[in-house]
């Protein structure tokens, strides 16, 4: 089961290359960047997204050795392209570069990673993305996200990592507000609404009165 993938731009995650909502697995890709990376790296960069939603995960590096193991099955040189997808970023975390080399060493001489989560049997794993509540499975089958039954803060992790942000709920793997609608990139709180509405009738009100 793969991924729902939604198509963004620069005034959705900055300059990240992507990012992932953590309680639905989302992931918006950045098009005004994505073409600066080669299609091994961006294997890195997915791979590291799902990390950090099947995981769980809020730690880039620990999201870092979860692409690092995947990308690993089908490429030789995923520790250059991983460190390539990394400097590409202008990371300001620069330890972010000496832990996937760390890693890299780990699973060469040990078999394993640093992380636990990570070592553990993948069949977990499967069985999130196999799991009848799973997200991607509804997206596929009713063309929007559901909720899903579990209790996760919607956060939007990006490769980066310079973003954490909180969001309430997910459309589409964008995020809007409860209480109200948008019509385009213009929101409207029912709050606001509700005043408008009071406002004109007074208005109309006082016209009648002065008659």
């Amino acid at each position: 089961m793969e991924n729902k993938i939604n198509i963004v731009d620069s005034t959705v995650i900055g300059r990240s290359p992507a990012a992932v909502y953590m309680a639905t697995g989302i992931i918006e890709i950045n098009k005004d960047v994505w073409h600066k990376f080669t299609p091994y790296e961006r294997a890195f960069i997915i791979q590291h997204e799902r990390g950090h939603y099947l995981l769980p995960t809020e730690f880039e590096k620990e999201a870092d050795a979860y692409a690092l193991v995947q990308t690993l099955k089908i490429n030789q040189s995923a520790l250059k392209d991983g460190i390539n997808a990394l400097a590409k970023m202008n990371l300001k975390d620069k330890s972010r570069l000496n832990a996937l080399y760390h890693e890299a060493a780990l699973i060469k001489h040990a078999g394993k990673t640093s992380y636990p989560k990570i070592n553990q049997n993948s069949n977990d794993m499967r069985k999130k993305l196999n799991h009848s509540d799973n997200p991607f499975q509804k997206a596929a089958a009713n063309g929007a996200m559901l909720p899903i039954k579990k209790k996760r803060k919607n956060r939007k992790k990006r490769a980066d990592g310079t973003d954490d942000t909180p969001v309430t709920t997910t459309t589409y793997g964008k995020s809007h507000k409860v209480n109200g609608f948008a019509i385009g990139n213009i929101y409207f709180s029912m709050t606001n609404i509700l005043l408008a509405a009071i406002l004109i009738s007074l208005f109309v009100i006082s016209g009648k009165l002065k008659k």
